[in-house]
């Protein structure tokens, strides 16, 4: 068995709230969790509006899977309509 685990940074433009913060993140991770299949935790910085932290975790037994999923979830998110940016990825195959 193989464990993915992808942890990734993100920018929000024109944050005004914690609030706006929080709906963004959790529909992005909602939509990650439907379209993949995959366990998706949130961490959010109080201090910055517009900074938050997603990890995403997917099992499988082939490697070549785990590697072609990862990068369709960067793929998706460079390309969905939310208003974040990456910052940083940091991924990981156990």
């Amino acid at each position: 068995m193989r464990v993915l685990y992808l942890e990734m940074d993100f920018l929000i433009y024109q944050c005004e709230s914690l609030k706006v913060k929080r709906n963004i993140s959790n529909s992005l991770a909602e939509k990650l969790r439907n379209k993949f299949n995959v366990s998706v935790a949130q961490k959010h910085f109080p201090e910055q509006k517009n900074k938050f932290m997603l990890g995403i975790c997917s099992v499988s037994i082939n490697l070549q899977q785990l590697d072609k999923l990862r990068q369709r979830v960067i793929n998706y998110i460079d390309n969905s309509e939310h208003e974040v940016e990456i910052s940083s990825i940091n991924h990981e195959i156990l």
